[in-house]
This record gives C-alpha cells, structure tokens and sequence, in this order.
C-alpha cells in the first residue's frame, strides 16, 4: 500500500453530539475489528471548500487507546472539483495517511476494516469492489480504547473544523465489529447514535436507525 500524509481525524467531543462526529459508537471492553461498506457520495460545498470522511474504526471514545480508522475521504473545492481518496490514520501519533495505489471513483461500492492485535498492531484493508481491487498495510501501534465506531466526519484542517461536505445520505452496511482473537466480524454494528452539531447548537449530519447491519446518515446543514 503506498501512502501519503494528508488531514488529521479527531475524536468527539462527547458520546452523544459531537462537533465532528456522525454516526454509531459501541462501548465495547475488547475491540479488535471494526468494518463497513458503503458507495462513495456525490459532495458540493454550495460554492465553498467542504470536507467529508467516512470510516470504521476501534478505540475513538477513551484517552487511554489508540483511534485505528480508515475510510474515504470526500472533499470539494470551492469551484465544486471533488476529490476522493482512500486513508488509513492511528490517533494520536499519526496524521491521515493518504492511499496513493487505489483511488476511488464517486458511485464506487467501498469497504475498508481495521483490525489489531498484540503480535501484528494495526492491520489494514481498504477494497473498491467496483474495481474489484484491494489493498491492505499495517502499523505499529498499542492498544485501541474500549469502543468501535461507524462515522461519518468533519475531518479536521489544522486546528480548525472545515465546512462540513453534503453528502446528502451514506449508507454504512455489512458493518460489524469483534471482540475475540481470529480479527473478523463477530457482531453486527450496534451502539449508540451520534448526531453532529455545529457551534450554534444546529444538527449537521444525523444517523438513522441500525436495521440488521446497516444504518444512514444524512447531511442535514452546512456548518
């Protein structure tokens, strides 16, 4: 997998509305697999740059562990050139890394896990099913926090949160998580929900219900 260094994921501000955050979260005492698929959205900025990510992951919610994610990126620029790419990060240490050998295409079916464990660290893999291609990597890395996530995201630019991208509605399924050593789905995604909010207290981004392994979000505001 070759890679390059790109805009830093953070982790929300709380467990139930988050400035940067959309989606599900489970506590969870032992994650070490976390995965989704999902088709790549059309985003627009309504004339301004825009940012969105999309990813599963292990360990955002503790200061204790490490945040193992990797996703799409979907930007757009301020002339509304979009631009999408997939990335693998572990917070803190590690800014996004870029995937420069597979680029995903708007409509593209995706998917991408992540998986640790005390021998081999940070494993992961990213697929565009549409063309049928795969690429995984790893990285050193301790141990996740006590949760598994399915996100959409504000990725922050800096030290600042960027115009949140419409991406209208993503839907994350054959998601799930695992708790025991084989690293594999063992349990569908589950959790509690997180609706995105922006510094006036108005909903951005809102995940909808979990049904079997499946949930939406929608984009609802600009930030």
């Amino acid at each position: 997998m070759s890679c390059k260094a790109r805009v830093d994921h953070t982790t929300p501000l709380t467990l139930a509305a988050s400035s940067n955050w959309s989606g599900y979260i489970k506590t969870t005492s032992a994650p070490n697999y976390a995965d989704a698929e999902w088709h790549v959205p059309t985003v627009s900025g309504g004339g301004h740059a825009a940012y969105s990510a999309i990813w599963p992951g292990i360990g955002g919610t503790t200061s204790t562990g490490k945040l193992i994610h990797d996703g799409t990126e979907q930007d757009v620029s301020a002339g509304g050139t979009q631009t999408d790419y997939f990335w693998f990060e572990i917070v803190p240490g590690e800014s996004e890394q870029e995937v420069t050998n597979l680029v995903p295409k708007i409509g593209d079916d995706v998917a991408t896990d992540v998986f640790w464990s005390t021998t081999t660290g940070a494993e992961f893999g990213l697929c565009d099913y549409t063309k049928a291609t795969c690429v995984t990597g790893s990285q050193s890395s301790t141990a996740p926090g006590n949760s598994a996530e399915w996100i959409v995201e504000r990725p922050t630019i800096g030290t600042s949160l960027p115009r949140l991208a419409d991406f209208k509605s993503v839907k994350m399924f054959n998601g799930g998580y695992d708790e025991s050593p084989q690293g594999s789905r063992e349990y569908n995604i589950s959790g509690s929900p997180e609706t995105m909010v922006g510094s006036s207290g108005d909903d951005l981004s809102v995940p909808g219900t979990i049904s079997g392994d499946a949930f939406t979000t929608t984009w609802k505001a600009y930030s």
